[in-house]
């Protein structure tokens, strides 16, 4: 059994399981759903959590013989889902991992409906010793034993507690944590357990849009950089010229540059070759500055040092070059003199999009042809209401 639970880990369509199994506690959960499951897993990572831990919270008294009076012995396994989730969502609401006892219980007294908080606490003390979904940090401090339960039960939470009637509403409300990078499990596991996933991705292709619409520069900027974009004849989806644009801007970020290390240097040299894709061997003068740029890269493999001094000295000349090349061959790279305020709203906006289309290119969720059609074509693009004032 263990060397067929090895091998199906190592096949591709089960690589992020793999990448789960690696503490005590989620290798027993990968085990436990492999053996159930007869020798498969499952292929949603949703789905793995779901079986596992449904098994965790059923099977240890089952399997002692172990009759409990006390309350928590007494809950129906879908009544110990929900107070996890309803305690797991609070939390990461607040963002608050090691919460103090007295919060847990107090959330688990409100939950049930207590008067008294020995129950409660009692409650707190069986799912630690019971199952280890729950763990003491230190004295009176807790956590759940791994961040990925926690982020579980937050998207459990979100779409299976939440009132049919209300589910859009509580998507809304997940949408609006689209740039929160601690939130992106949550929205990734949402996306696997919803029976359709059109709602929540065009919930989030709105707030994405909403990070720069009431930003008049930046809607300019789109508007101008989408023109040029249409100019370009290169067999690329729109979307992704447009990410290429969007891409060189935020390189030639002085600030942004000099704050990172020789990790630049190669995405520096990944935008230049895909340049040279985007239709520039119809154009040798464009081909041959785009080739003397990149020549004047540090070598790839530098160290971080060493790239930074090449950038603090070099750097800002070597920038201005590639803006003016830009300018003087596809009208672009402008220097639109953002505020910081305003370059953090356009990285902000750019990872948005970037995150977007990969939940959008996720094999396990269930998104109809019509909305993955509607959301690539609409990718960092100016809001249309701009563009419509603009035109009248």
């Amino acid at each position: 059994m263990a060397k067929c639970l090895i091998q199906e880990l190592r096949q591709d369509k089960n690589k992020q399981i793999a990448e789960l199994a690696v503490t005590p506690i989620l290798l027993n959960l990968t085990c436990s759903v492999f053996e159930d499951e007869k020798g498969k897993l499952p292929t949603k990572r949703a789905d793995l959590y779901k079986k596992g831990l449904k098994d965790l919270l059923e099977k240890w008294d089952v399997t002692r013989g172990i009759q409990r009076e006390q309350p928590y012995g007494k809950l129906t396994t879908v009544e110990k889902e929900k107070l996890l989730a309803r305690g797991a969502f609070d939390l990461f609401e607040r963002e608050e991992y090691f919460p103090p006892q007295r919060r847990l219980v107090a959330l688990i007294a409100e939950h049930l409906e207590m008067k008294e908080s020995e129950e409660a606490e009692g409650i707190l003390k069986s799912i630690e010793s019971q199952h280890g979904l729950l763990v003491e940090r230190s004295e009176e401090y807790y956590s759940f034993s791994h961040l990925t339960f926690q982020e579980y039960f937050t998207a459990y939470k979100i779409v299976h507690l939440s009132p049919p009637q209300l589910l859009e509403d509580a998507l809304k409300v997940l949408s609006g944590h689209i740039t929160e990078k601690h939130w992106r499990e949550v929205f990734l596991l949402a996306l696997e357990m919803l029976n359709s996933a059109d709602g929540l991705l065009q919930a989030m292709k709105a707030e994405v849009n909403n990070i720069v619409a009431a930003d008049e520069k930046l809607q300019t900027f789109l508007i101008s950089a989408k023109e040029k974009f249409e100019l370009v004849d290169a067999p690329y989806k729109p979307a992704a010229i447009r990410a290429f644009y969007l891409d060189l801007e935020l390189e030639l970020d002085p600030d942004r540059a000099r704050s990172n290390t020789s990790a630049r240097a190669r995405a520096l040299n990944r935008a230049l070759n895909r340049a040279l894709n985007l239709g520039s061997k119809t154009n040798s003068k464009l081909e041959d500055s785009i080739n003397s740029l990149r020549e004047q890269l540090p070598n790839i493999d530098i160290n971080d040092a060493t790239f930074a001094r090449w950038w603090m000295s070099e750097g800002a000349a070597w920038a201005e070059a590639m803006r003016q090349m830009m300018i003087r061959h596809r009208n672009i790279g402008h220097n639109w003199q953002f505020s910081d305020e305003q370059k953090e709203k356009l990285k902000q906006y750019y990872e948005a999009n970037r995150f977007l289309v990969r939940c959008l290119n996720m094999k396990n969720i269930k998104v109809s042809d019509s909305v993955r059609e509607e959301i690539e074509n609409t990718l960092l693009l100016p809001t249309q209401k701009k563009e419509e004032s603009k035109s009248q």
